[in-house]
């Protein structure tokens, strides 16, 4: 039975451009699927995790919803963090509008369920702003899972 694991599948797409060393070292940042204990340590930081999903059948795939939190530090934090989430919609739109196909599957449809707002969160030191998205994809496993 053909399954997509969603948090792989989404570190395949956010993870290389987001880590990136080329990029201008004030936007690289860390990408995590599963919650470090030093997140304040670690920022900037892209937090993206499957939250929930239905499936219908595994060869069709699974609508898959994503929370994707965008963390940066500083008096320019809240630049940074928006930046990085403008950066996760344009990679997880292109992937689905180009119908890229990674290891773990691609994405068959695309909704900002919640796009990118500012959320405050008292579990952070003070000076870290953390902005979050939801995403609700669909997502179908690569054709090698068929053969």
């Amino acid at each position: 039975m053909a399954r997509v694991d969603g948090n792989r599948l989404i570190r395949q797409i956010m993870e290389p451009t987001i880590i990136d060393p080329d990029r201008d070292p004030e936007h690289q940042a860390t990408f995590v699927t599963k919650q470090p204990p030093d997140m304040p340590s670690l920022v900037p930081l892209v937090y993206a995790r499957k939250i929930s999903g239905t499936q219908l059948h595994p060869k069709f795939g699974e609508f898959a919803t994503f929370q994707v939190d965008y963390y940066a530090a500083g008096l320019d934090g809240y630049d940074v963090a928006h930046d990085l989430a403008k950066l996760g919609d344009t990679l997880l739109y292109d992937a689905w509008d180009h119908q890229t196909v990674y290891e773990d599957g691609h994405v068959s449809s695309f909704e900002a369920a919640v796009t990118p707002f500012d959320f405050p969160d008292s579990a952070m030191p003070d000076g870290i702003t953390r902005i979050t998205a939801e995403y609700r994809l669909g997502l179908r496993p690569p054709p090698s899972a068929f053969a």
